[in-house]
């Protein structure tokens, strides 16, 4: 999921992907998110959640395929 046109995100928000990264899961699939704003960042690390999800800076970086 591209959040580069993003610049707030709240706790509703936060629940959403979260929520959305269960049922992806459940399919036996992944959510990768692109975050490239700092700010919006550091939130997700506040959060723990670059534990939980994985994070890139581009959408490039999302999309390539690991070895």
């Amino acid at each position: 999921m591209d959040l580069s046109g993003v610049d707030f995100i709240d706790s509703f928000g936060l629940g959403v992907l979260v929520g959305a990264l269960k049922r992806t899961r459940l399919l036996d699939g992944d959510l990768l998110l692109v975050v490239p704003e700092p700010r919006l960042r550091r939130v997700f690390e506040l959060c723990d959640l670059d534990r939980v999800f994985t994070l890139h800076h581009a959408l490039t970086d999302a999309l390539e395929v690991p070895e």
